[in-house]
């Protein structure tokens, strides 16, 4: 399955819903798709989107859908200590999964990291993966409350594509706007 498939086919279940997308590519991909403003389209921090997810469920109490790419997944593992901590919290995390750093060059990532021994490591023993539109229709079905995390396995996606055409003011705003709890963000 290609990257910009996965995406869609992510945010398209979500519509609606709240979304983090991380930064580089994925947020460029899901903007092209989507053009939706109510998404938090991380334009830094590699990774930081892993402790927004957590903040944002922590204080709304509702379901968020995290999209974040291998690379930025890798560049804060210790976010995921987190887990235990707030194990009642309903994120869903979609790692995409295409081996590489593509937003910087296309890089290819050493890929020593076991998700399952990871996962299990830090108190979440069930992770989903799918490589196919099925598999990933079925994870996205399936998907329980509390944390739950599919690794989606995708061919790089490699086209260059517009920037977010929002300023990070806006993109918080309306972010903001839309899924405020009791003033609490």
């Amino acid at each position: 399955m290609n990257e910009i498939e996965s995406v869609k086919q992510i945010c398209n279940f979500y519509k609606g819903k709240p979304i983090i997308v991380s930064l580089g590519n994925l947020s460029k991909e899901v903007f092209h798709i989507t053009k939706r403003n109510d998404i938090f389209y991380c334009l830094g921090n590699m990774g930081g989107i892993i402790s927004m997810a957590f903040g944002f469920t922590y204080n709304n109490h509702e379901k968020i859908s995290v999209i974040i790419g291998d690379g930025a997944f890798k560049m804060n593992l210790q976010s995921m200590l987190l887990l235990k901590y707030f194990e009642k919290n309903n994120i869903n995390f979609y790692i995409i999964d295409n081996g590489g750093f593509n937003t910087t060059g296309g890089q290819k990532i050493n890929d020593y990291l076991d998700y399952q021994k990871f996962f299990s490591s830090v108190g979440l023993e069930k992770i989903k993966e799918c490589s196919n539109n099925l598999e990933l229709r079925a994870c996205l079905n399936n998907n329980n409350n509390g944390i739950n995390v599919t690794i989606v396995k995708v061919i790089p996606f490699m086209k260059n594509l517009d920037r977010v055409k929002l300023d990070t003011i806006e993109i918080k705003n309306n972010f903001t706007k839309e899924y405020r709890n009791d003033n609490k963000l």
